[in-house]
């Protein structure tokens, strides 16, 4: 993965480590990319090179996970997705960006959702100092959901030797994709490396901590308040065991000028909705980026809703 990696300390003393490929592309919008459950910025190639070659693309890894700390070394933070999303809004502060685009993934795309409705909280609302002009929600959820594809994450913190590592990260490979891309012998390369990126050492703290914030999401209908002119993308495949299909029907009736991602053979679209979990894992990693710059190449032309942006 290109870029130089830095490191940003928060207010408690966490560091973030990050990285901004493509830096010097300073006129194209920059696109952050948010790591779901137990998941590290490296986990984004090769989507995150390839995206970079058309804008600055921004991967990090939350507290305590990868090569971010926790406040403390010898506990875990307290974590929730709010928090997490107070610590991406840092971060973004930081690198002084003023119009950006967001893609969440899974978990990530909880945290996003966060951000944008961090204006609205609770306790100590935050107005965003820059604006989200497009958001991409990627297997992603509006609420807490349980599922048993979710738990084989969980496992990934009792792994002790490499062997265990291995096979845990085969059951991941086993959940992310659907049985008949795995089956497919043309495939054995890509599961190959996939196992050997999910088998890399992760904090055991911090995806316990991580799935202990995802029990506990509400956004409190809210998503009626998000700002009409961000344009929003949902990308979620029908084979999806991590997080079920109808958790994207359920953000497009709750962000109504959403649009899902169109099925076609024209630039920007994708050949079927049939994937699984790890939906930049099907078809090249240059035909997600021309999904992604026909996406973001995309004005606001209204409020009339979902039908007026098609």
């Amino acid at each position: 993965m290109q870029g130089e990696s830095k490191t940003y300390r928060l207010n408690d003393g966490a560091q973030l480590a990050y990285r901004v490929l493509n830096r010097r592309v300073s006129t194209a919008l920059p696109l952050v990319l948010v790591n779901g459950l137990s998941a590290m910025m490296s986990d984004w190639e090769p989507l995150a090179s390839s995206l970079s070659r058309s804008r600055p693309v921004l991967v990090y890894d939350h507290r305590g996970i990868g090569n971010s700390t926790f406040s403390d070394s010898t506990s875990s933070d307290p974590v929730s997705i709010e928090s997490l999303a107070r610590d991406l809004l840092d971060l973004l502060i930081h690198l002084g960006w003023k119009q950006l685009a967001i893609c969440g993934f899974s978990m990530g795309g909880t945290v996003a959702q966060q951000l944008l409705l961090l204006p609205y909280a609770a306790t100590k609302p935050l107005p965003l100092p820059f604006r989200v002009t497009h958001v991409v929600l990627a297997a992603t959820m509006p609420r807490t959901i349980i599922s048993e594809g979710a738990q084989v994450l969980l496992q990934q913190r009792r792994t002790r030797t490499e062997a265990d590592r291995l096979e845990a990260a085969r059951r991941v490979v086993d959940v992310s994709f659907d049985e008949r891309w795995i089956n497919d012998p043309t495939n054995a390369a890509r599961i190959e490396n996939w196992i050997a990126q999910f088998a890399k050492p992760r904090s055991k703290k911090a995806i316990v901590a991580q799935a202990k914030a995802t029990m506990h999401i509400d956004f409190r209908d809210l998503h009626s308040r998000l700002p009409r002119d961000t344009q929003c993308l949902v990308i979620h495949g029908t084979l999806d065991m991590m997080v079920p299909y109808s958790c994207s029907e359920e953000i497009l009736e709750k962000i109504p000028w959403a649009r899902r991602v169109e099925v076609g053979t024209a630039p920007g679209q994708i050949d079927h909705l049939a994937f699984g979990h790890q939906w930049f894992g099907y078809f090249e990693a240059d035909r997600w980026r021309e999904v992604f710059d026909v996406f973001l190449s995309k004005q606001n032309v209204g409020k009339e809703g979902r039908h007026a942006r098609l």
